[in-house]
């Protein structure tokens, strides 16, 4: 089962997304309190699900990665770098049957 992984360092709160194999599928934005990190998890999960809500963008190296916006457009979790089209679409693809019932891990 997939889970995300909450942590908080100096800078916040964040957390990953990773599957049952341990492969990261999403890092977070980082959240000023550990509320507003589980409200971010909350909107993945409520989010992830919908093709609409993802935004992929070549980087200037030529990889690719993924973003999943919340319903008020804004990020809630960045993919790590996939080298081409196919392969950031299988991440997306893997991410959108995973996520929502993915467990949550406090380690903050």
């Amino acid at each position: 089962m997939a889970v995300f992984e909450m942590k908080k360092d100096d800078k916040g709160f964040r957390f990953v997304l990773k599957t049952d194999s341990g492969q990261v599928l999403a890092n977070s934005e980082i959240y000023t309190n550990k509320s507003s990190a589980q409200n971010g998890i909350d909107s993945i999960k409520k989010n992830a699900v919908d093709p609409e809500q993802y935004e992929v963008a070549q980087r200037q190296d030529g990889k690719y990665f993924f973003s999943l916006k919340a319903k008020n457009h804004q990020p809630v979790a960045h993919s790590l770098q996939y080298r081409n089209e196919v392969a950031v679409n299988k991440g997306m693809a893997l991410m959108q049957k995973v996520a929502s019932e993915a467990e949550v891990i406090d380690r903050s």
